[in-house]
């Protein structure tokens, strides 16, 4: 079968480039370039290179200089052959490009992954297949999300399987969208004027909204009724925490007396507890709304008095008993007797599973909880079971002793 050939859109980035002849006008990227059909890898020296780029590292592959490009053999065990750059990541402080031009072959598999500063591995294969991937999107560029890894100092292209032959590839810093601040978000809709659609970024923004002042709060109200689209948020379901959001009961009165009585809070806010202990999200019963915050999970244990909650977290969504609910938990959903695209569930099933997260240290989670489906990420991994869903039943938290929670938000949709 005859390679298939990737190539850099060259005329594009760097026709780009040239439209304006005043650096005032536009910033010319700073772009690491690996092109192993220009010259020799050992003639790629740190002076033609960024200050955050290093020069390339080759790991059981080989430069062919007379065809211009870096091979790792078929023949070699899986996983091995890699290329390696170091970044430094004092200067680095975006996300990057990369753009790679290779060959490939039908059982050529090749992964990006993120390293730390000693050679072990951070992020284990950004994209699974690049190849594959990139022949379904139409695109030889991909985005490393350098951010979500703050002690990522290598990049790695490794060999999976097959013959592997990179030409080269340039790397370049990227700005990724802002999170912007519930009040900042709010100025600018109100001043574009523009209709929001049912998902949108403000929304994303109120979920984390933490009230500073009642003045602020009705500020905020009067601003959002005058914006289409705005979502509609109940703020006296939200009191400020010493860290973060967490529910007022019934009554409007903080968590501080039966909602936490079972707990220990530290001076940062977190949550742990002696005994299986749990939140009620109250007045959420029947309605739409997404729950957030952080957890460190426990170390799995036998002694766990909790199935549901293998490492000593849960949340029990649309509950009657034990017997009815959606549970999520670390390892991912489990749906007991309520319904399930429509259909009622006779005993259990699991929609989706999470691989093992490590204990001992925070993880960030999210859950969102509509008629129409039930999302649920906890750290880097996100599943979702789709409608129609059971409204009715109770929702909480639940916690066992060696885990923690904090930053606990919620917004309640109309």
């Amino acid at each position: 079968m005859k390679p298939a050939l990737s190539g850099f859109c060259y005329a594009a980035l760097f026709g780009l480039v040239q439209i304006s002849n005043s650096a005032d006008e536009s910033i010319i990227p700073a772009i690491a370039e690996y092109r192993f059909t220009l010259f020799e890898p050992s003639e790629i020296s740190p002076e033609a290179l960024p200050e955050w780029a290093g020069t390339v590292q080759s790991e059981d592959g080989e430069f062919d200089s007379g065809n211009g490009y870096w091979r790792a053999a078929a023949e070699l065990p899986s996983g091995m052959g890699k290329l390696v750059v170091d970044l430094d990541r004092t200067i680095l402080q975006q996300d990057l490009a990369l753009s790679l031009t290779y060959q490939s072959t039908a059982d050529s598999d090749f992964s990006v992954q993120l390293l730390d500063g000693e050679g072990k591995t951070v992020a284990v294969d950004l994209f699974q297949n690049v190849v594959a991937l990139g022949r379904e999107a139409q695109t030889d560029t991909f985005i490393v999300p350098l951010l979500k890894y703050p002690n990522a100092e290598k990049l790695a292209i490794r060999r999976v399987t097959g013959e592997v032959r990179i030409h080269g590839f340039v790397l370049y810093p990227v700005v990724g969208e802002i999170q912007t601040e519930a009040q900042s978000h709010a100025e600018i809709a109100s001043l574009f004027g523009d209709p929001l659609s049912d998902r949108n970024s403000l929304r994303d923004a109120l979920a984390s909204y933490v009230p500073k002042d009642a003045s602020e709060t009705k500020e905020l109200r009067q601003k959002l009724k005058t914006i289409p689209g705005a979502p509609a948020i109940d703020f006296g379901l939200v009191k400020p925490a010493v860290n973060g959001v967490m529910l007022s009961s019934p009554e409007g009165e903080p968590f501080s007396g039966h909602q936490l009585e079972f707990f220990q809070v530290s001076s940062d806010g977190s949550l742990t507890c002696r005994e299986p202990a749990w939140i009620n999200l109250y007045r959420t019963e029947g309605r739409s709304f997404r729950l957030s915050g952080e957890v460190m999970l426990a170390p799995e244990s036998a002694d766990n008095p909790l199935s549901d909650a293998p490492h000593g977290f849960a949340l029990f969504l649309r509950e009657f008993d034990s017997l009815h609910r959606y549970n999520a938990n670390s390892v991912g959903m489990r749906v007991k007797r309520r319904l399930l695209e429509g259909e009622q569930i006779k005993q259990f099933v699991r929609p989706f599973v999470f691989k093992p997260l490590e204990p001992a240290r925070w993880h960030k989670f999210s859950a969102e909880v509509r008629p129409e489906f039930i999302s649920f990420s906890l750290g880097n991994q996100i599943g979702m079971i789709r409608g129609p869903l059971g409204t009715d039943g109770a929702n909480k938290i639940v916690l066992t002793p060696g885990a923690s929670l904090r930053n606990l938000r919620i917004v309640v949709f109309p």
